[in-house]
């Protein structure tokens, strides 16, 4: 996923919902793990280029890169994690659906 914005973390903040979410939403310079992202969205080689990541409690759900584009992994979760990607997406200005077949 593109965008234009070259400071995704910066329209995240802008959008106050890591301030609003509390600790269960954050965002970091180093990476964390994967939490609970399934095994088949994970790619170990791009997550390490990434510039900042996003959580949802331990679990990864947006890697962003240098150049401003970030990558959200359509995995179904929990329901508190989909809310947060919803969130994360609205800020970025993506259109984000969690896979059907994933959900519970």
């Amino acid at each position: 996923m593109g965008m234009s914005d070259t400071n995704p973390v910066g329209a995240i903040r802008a959008y106050e919902i890591l301030a609003n979410s509390g600790s269960t939403l954050m965002a970091t310079k180093s990476f964390r793990g994967w939490g609970h992202l399934p095994m088949h969205f994970r790619d170990e080689e791009s997550v390490m280029d990434a510039v900042s990541y996003i959580y949802s409690y331990d679990t990864l759900i947006c890697e962003i890169y240098a150049d401003g584009t970030a990558y959200m992994a359509p995995a179904w979760i929990s329901l508190t994690t989909t809310m947060h990607q919803e969130l994360v997406a609205k800020a970025l200005g993506y259109d984000f659906q969690v896979e059907a077949a994933g959900r519970a």
